[in-house]
This record gives C-alpha cells, sequence and structure tokens, in this order.
C-alpha cells in the first residue's frame, strides 16, 4: 500500500459501509468516517427493525421509480444490482427472503442480521472506522484531495 494515499468514505450508512468494503479491494487504506456512534444507524430501523434490504424487481422496473427512467443509474446497476447485493449477504450466511411487493428481508426478521455482516466485512478487509467524528471540510490541493478536515483533525 502506498502510505501516502488513501480512500476516505464519509458516513458509515449501508451506501458508506458498501463503497469502503468494495474500496478496500484496490489495495490502498481504506477509512471510513460516521459521525454517530455506531454504523448503520438508519440501517437497524429500515423496515421497522427487519431491514428492508432492497427490491427484487426486474431493472426496467427499479428504475422506473427515478427521476427520468433513473437512466442516470443504468450503468451503475450493470455493475452491481440486485441479485449481487442479495449474493453478497447469502455468501456470508444471511438468508433472505422476498415479501409482496418483491420486498426483500433477512429471514431472521432482525436488521442486525446485515449490519453485523457489513461491519464483520468492515473488519476483515481492515477498514480503519473513525466514529463520533464531524467532518468539518475537504482540502483540496492542486485539483486533488489531499485531506478531510475533521473536528479532531485531518485525516
Amino acid at each position: 500500500m502506498d502510505g501516502n494515499k488513501k480512500i476516505i468514505v464519509i458516513g458509515a450508512g449501508p451506501a458508506g459501509m458498501m463503497a469502503a468494503i468494495r474500496a478496500a479491494d484496490f489495495e490502498q487504506e481504506v477509512v471510513l468516517v460516521e459521525k454517530n456512534k455506531i454504523p448503520g444507524r438508519k440501517l437497524l430501523l429500515s423496515g421497522k427493525g427487519r431491514c428492508n434490504l432492497t427490491n427484487a424487481c426486474d431493472l426496467d422496473a427499479f428504475l422506473k421509480r427515478f427521476y427520468g427512467q433513473g437512466d442516470f443509474l443504468r450503468d451503475a446497476f450493470k455493475k452491481f444490482f440486485i441479485s449481487d447485493l442479495m449474493r453478497f449477504f447469502e455468501e456470508r450466511g444471511v438468508q433472505l427472503k422476498v415479501e409482496r411487493q418483491e420486498r426483500v428481508f433477512p429471514v431472521t426478521d432482525r436488521s442486525h442480521s446485515i449490519a453485523d455482516i457489513l461491519k464483520k466485512e468492515l473488519e476483515r478487509k481492515k477498514v480503519k472506522v473513525l466514529y463520533s467524528r464531524s467532518v468539518l471540510d475537504i482540502r483540496i490541493s492542486e485539483g486533488r484531495v489531499s485531506g478531510v478536515g475533521l473536528d479532531n483533525g485531518v485525516v
């Protein structure tokens, strides 16, 4: 790893945790900054505590829910879509079920089932997580991010 380069992800919600997990595959130091004391706080509340993980509809039906038929998302979803997300959790031991309106939940009906897998993956991938830290600014030097100013220093 190049000691001078880091990938910094701001926010340890589900998207931030998944971004940090994926970024760790690029053999750079990854730092995840979170303002709360725990990751995935809103995730724990989703689906009334059951975690409505995703919706199992096809790509076109999914994209129709977004502005302009979601065309701006089409390329990203070709790289990682619902089946990939479901496989990610199932390969790590979380059984999933599809309920009415194609909503996907863990069989346990507990959002902690999903949050725990994300936390374990962050640890396994050696992502450094900074909790209870507020981002004050993003430092730019010569057109590149040179650091992120936090309430207790710079990362």
